[in-house]
């Protein structure tokens, strides 16, 4: 007579733990927006929550996935922020939220880089030599991360583009990781062009990611000007027009 109770309790608390499902992820959003709503659930790390009015009246929202473990009371915000993307309490909440579930998702990438073999001597071009030299020539030694060449995804048959480099950020245990595309090592490349790719992922390191209304900011006007500034820029970045054919051909 007495468990019965406390099992309820216990139930309902894993309830809300678990995900919810994308309808009823849908569901709590009409309740708390008072707004019918078209959903679709997104793995997209740019832009973790959009939404958009639609000439029917609805609103067209795409959302990261981690928003199925949103608590109620977040949920309930969310809604709010798509009623009125101009509600300071709600928009601030939403960031709050999507900050800390990055997190969360960068320490499990943390636990799988960690297991990654570092390389950085190639056939033609040796990361390391390059990362040191642009730390002290450009950013005063500062710069504390990893660099390696990456597995190099194969591209789709219509690729028009080709991700040459990117940072996974890290934490104070971790100075993060610098990836760079082994399609860069070969004899054709010029190496003003690989310094210019581990440039880019390096001011990365000082002018991080931002959130701004739910979505990422990769590259701010400061981040540009940064990049402007490059010894190289000119050069590399027409060289990157006249050859990009040549690495998704």
């Amino acid at each position: 007579m007495i468990r019965a109770p406390f099992d309820r309790k216990i139930q309902s608390y894993q309830r809300l733990l678990l995900p919810k499902t994308p309808a009823e992820f849908k569901r709590s959003l009409e309740k708390s927006s008072g707004r019918r709503i078209e959903l679709t659930m997104t793995h997209n790390h740019r832009s973790m929550l959009r939404s958009i009015p639609l000439q029917s009246g609805r609103i067209l929202v795409r959302a990261h996935n981690m928003f199925l473990y949103a608590p109620p009371t977040m949920v309930s915000l969310v809604g709010r922020y798509i009623a009125n993307p101009l509600d300071r309490i709600a928009s601030h909440a939403v960031d709050f939220f999507i900050s800390g579930e990055l997190d969360r998702i960068d320490a499990v990438k943390k636990t799988t880089r960690q297991q990654v073999p570092k390389r950085t001597r190639g056939r033609h071009f040796n990361l390391r030599e390059i990362f040191q030299s642009l730390n002290e020539d450009e950013f005063e030694g500062q710069i504390q991360a990893g660099i390696t060449w990456s597995k190099g995804k194969r591209l789709a048959k219509r690729s028009t583009t080709i991700l040459f480099g990117s940072f996974t950020p890290g934490n104070d245990e971790d100075p993060g990781l610098i990836r760079i595309h082994p399609a860069l090592d070969q004899e054709f490349v010029p190496k003003e062009f690989v310094e210019f790719v581990v440039f880019h992922e390096m001011i990365h390191v000082v002018i991080p990611v931002r959130l701004r209304d739910g979505r990422r900011v990769v590259h701010p006007p400061e981040f540009r000007e940064r990049e402007r500034k490059f010894r190289h820029y000119e050069f590399a970045t027409k060289w990157e027009n006249h050859n990009l054919h040549r690495f998704i051909g």
